[in-house]
């Protein structure tokens, strides 16, 4: 999706062939922003806007294990998770003005 508002429908197509469209739904987002891991102890916070935030690492119990905070980033951002054992872990993003409150998985393996 691009920055701002987007539209989306969906189209249902049944076995016969017939179909049906969805309402048209606006999603609105404010900035860029993507997760990846890049190698297994490092996982890239990729902004396309400056912006403060703080992040939480979460193990699948859902608790908090590890905390970071960012002041007028923009670029790249690694987050270090070679102190944490392997597992499936969410990395929580929560931007100081509400722009961002999303969760990406994240895959910790050796």
């Amino acid at each position: 999706p691009l920055s701002g508002s987007n539209y989306y429908r969906l189209k249902q197509v049944d076995f016969d062939g017939r179909y049906e469209f969805s309402e048209i739904r606006r999603v609105d987002i404010f900035g860029s922003l993507t997760v990846s891991n890049r190698t297994n102890a490092i996982a890239n916070i990729g902004l396309g806007e400056r912006m403060s935030f703080e992040y939480q690492v979460i193990n699948t119990n859902g608790v908090v294990v590890q905390i970071g905070q960012e002041e007028q980033a923009i670029g790249n951002v690694d987050v270090d998770l070679s102190g944490l054992p392997n597992g499936i872990y969410y990395l929580r993003i929560v931007s100081d003005d509400s722009k961002v409150n999303q969760s990406f998985p994240i895959h910790k393996v050796n």
